[in-house]
């Protein structure tokens, strides 16, 4: 599942204007905690951006909140300097929202809220991921950030359950399994395991989600800044395969291979529908709101090829994106220009030797399958 519409919610009032320094000038180090009351309920946290109307306001969990302030007289300054929830006061307040029909389980860098049972089944997996995650990026010489906030996921009982949470992000989707939101910070899923033998990441949208809150707290992608959707998408497709979310057991090319996105990427590569979409999957988002499916696999694809035939420049443009200041707009131009200063502006020659490259690939395709 992508995070577009969450994205548009972050960045819906700031686009292209950065106001922090006008408005918080007063504190160099913008570090500052401030107490603001809305509808008397008290938020403290670290104020983001403010456009004189709204404040998103970074809260001590890790939550992102969006306030009515429209002037100083709103808020108080309550320390010149931000601290993040302890681990103790995070877990409290978990315990006191989702109640005693669930358990609330700790990593190194998880909270995990999950039906009551083993820590091994469905704490443990998160923390795993995190771990091969780093290793993905330290075995290709790039260290990744620690995260600020403890990493929160929430793998609810029933799917009526997820379904009312859903509601609160996206509108109702039946196909939907799980989802990342960066304004929450979290993960959140049901349980779709069959037997205490399975594990919570047997399934793809875990591990797909899972990345994309590793990478978001991680440094890989800027939480605070604007993306392109191929690249968040596509690195979370890419982990989706064995071969690197689970590097140390599966070791050769072909583990790494995602094979569902390859044979849709080589049918519509067959087809002809995907001649031409490298420029506009690069230029916008528009693709993943007109064809999804093609979106997704032609994200993978690019990303696995990248990562495969050019990793150092594929890391160092992944270092770059989340390099961007935050809370500004990242247009159709800038994206082509970035994209093309690292591999050439010669988008038909790419999109032609990706092409031949994916071509090649060979998978095990399932029973009765054939690509036409």
């Amino acid at each position: 599942m992508h995070i577009r519409t969450t994205r548009i919610l972050i960045f819906s009032f700031v686009m292209g204007v950065a106001l922090t320094d006008a408005l918080f000038a007063q504190n160099d180090k913008r570090e500052m905690t401030i107490k603001v009351e809305v509808n008397k309920r008290t938020y403290v946290g670290k104020p983001l951006v403010w456009d004189g109307k709204n404040m998103q306001l970074l809260r001590r969990d890790g939550r992102m909140t969006f306030l009515p302030v429209k002037s100083h007289d709103d808020y108080e300054v309550v320390s010149n300097d931000f601290s993040v929830m302890s681990r103790n006061m995070m877990v409290a307040k978990l315990k006191k929202e989702f109640g005693d029909r669930y358990t609330v389980s700790s990593t190194s860098s998880f909270l995990v809220v999950h039906p009551h049972g083993d820590y091994q089944k469905w704490a443990k997996p998160f923390e795993d991921l995190n771990r091969r995650f780093s290793a993905f990026f330290s075995s290709r010489g790039q260290k990744l950030e620690e995260p600020q906030f403890l990493m929160v996921a929430v793998v609810l009982s029933t799917r009526s359950e997820f379904d009312r949470m859903l509601k609160g992000y996206y509108q109702a989707n039946p196909n939907m399994l799980g989802y990342y939101s960066p304004r929450s910070n979290r993960i959140i899923t049901y349980d779709q395991t069959k037997n205490d033998e399975d594990s919570i990441f047997d399934t793809n949208t875990v591990i797909h989600e899972a990345t994309h809150q590793t990478a978001f707290n991680r440094g890989v992608h800027n939480r605070f800044g604007d993306y392109s959707s191929w690249l968040v998408e596509g690195l979370a497709c890419l982990f989706e395969a064995k071969g690197v979310h689970n590097s140390y057991i599966h070791t050769r090319r072909k583990d790494r291979i995602n094979s569902s996105r390859l044979l849709a990427i080589q049918y519509a590569i067959k087809k002809g529908k995907a001649k031409g979409k490298l420029e506009e999957i690069i230029r916008d988002d528009e693709l993943f709101r007109s064809d999804d499916q093609l979106a997704y696999a032609y994200a993978w694809g690019l990303t696995f090829y990248l990562a495969e035939t050019q990793p150092r420049e594929y890391l160092r443009y992944l270092r770059n994106d989340a390099q961007r200041k935050d809370f500004t707009a990242y247009g159709s131009k800038e994206r082509l220009e970035s994209f093309a200063k690292a591999f050439g502006s010669d988008f038909d020659n790419f999109e032609s030797r990706m092409f031949k490259f994916l071509m090649k690939q060979k998978v095990t395709l399932p029973k009765g399958y054939t690509l036409r």
